[in-house]
């Protein structure tokens, strides 16, 4: 089991990019904690917030775009009676 615990932080570092390594207990196994360095997490976060940010955006505009047709169907409907 060590030679693979050594194998597999190399493997990952191929992968990703790991600014760490933590082994910790973890119970009745081993836990291994990888960071990115802090400049990506930060570039990750950044891109993470704007693309909430367009997808709330476009929401927001789906539902003021229902809103307004609602209204104008209603404002129609009253029209007709």
């Amino acid at each position: 089991i060590y030679h693979f615990l050594n194998d597999v932080p190399e493997k990952l570092k191929q992968k990703y990019v790991i600014v760490s390594d933590k082994y910790r207990l973890a119970g009745a196994g081993i836990s291994i904690v990888y960071e990115l360095p802090p400049a990506k997490a930060k570039q990750k976060l950044a891109e993470s917030l704007d693309k909430v940010r367009v997808d709330y955006q476009a929401d927001i505009e789906a539902k003021q775009q229902r809103w307004i047709e609602e209204q104008i169907q209603s404002l129609l409907d009253k029209e007709k009676a």
